[in-house]
């Protein structure tokens, strides 16, 4: 039973559209912080909306590139578009695993990984950019350290470069502490991730709902505001 007062409706136009350019429900209901959209299956969280619809255009932007148009239709799968939180926060943390990947892959590993399990596609090729020019360095010469430091390596300075070449050759002995370190930090990064950003949106649902359930109680007592 939903409560008095929960559902909310407005109207839109009939073929109203995702800001990516993608087919939406036209109305929603809001239960205790959370928007549930029409359409089955689908949960809308109204937490991060502003942010994520932003994302969205800049991967609409990005759609004819070659490294999106590969993948055709299939990314018109509402699940690609959700905002419902697991697919938010999962693929928060899945592209914050798949940055520490020591190949220029990160795109197209984030994009299969969303259509795999269908997670949010913005969220997860925009969190992929935690490594980028300025953090690069920094987050695989820790890695590496993180490796040599379990395998109790003596650990080395060297000139990091994301290519093929560099990891093929460029490596030598110091191979086996940084991809174990690269393996570690994208565990712990994900995991991190996921569930950090988890932890945060249950805190910021029940702290809305306490205060609008305090608001309530006040105005059924005739305090003020």
């Amino acid at each position: 039973m939903i409560p008095k007062g929960a559902v909310r409706c407005r109207a839109l136009a009939p073929r109203a559209r995702h800001p990516a350019g993608f087919p939406f429900a036209p109305c929603a209901s809001t239960v205790h912080g959370t928007v549930q959209a029409t359409a089955p299956g689908v949960t809308v969280p109204a937490m991060p909306r502003r942010i994520v619809k932003y994302l969205a255009r800049w991967v609409d932007a990005r759609r004819q590139r070659w490294y999106l148009r590969i993948f055709g239709e299939r990314l018109t799968d509402p699940h690609l578009w959700s905002l419902n939180r697991h697919s938010i926060t999962a693929g928060f943390g899945t592209g914050i695993a798949i940055a520490f990947v020591p190949l220029p892959v990160h795109t197209i590993g984030a994009v299969l990984a969303a259509l795999y399990w269908r997670l949010n596609l913005p969220v997860t090729l925009a969190s992929t950019l935690i490594v980028n020019p300025f953090t690069v360095v920094p987050c695989f010469y820790g890695a590496y350290r993180l490796g040599a430091l379990i395998l109790h390596h003596r650990a080395h300075e060297f000139a990091f470069q994301l290519s093929w070449r560099w990891l093929e050759h460029g490596l030598g002995p110091r191979w086996k502490p940084f991809l174990l370190g690269c393996l570690l930090s994208a565990i712990i990064g994900g995991l991190a991730g996921r569930w950090g950003l988890e932890f945060a949106w249950r805190a910021a649902v029940r702290r809305r709902y306490r205060l609008r359930h305090l608001r309530h109680l006040r105005r059924e007592h005739g305090e003020p505001r």
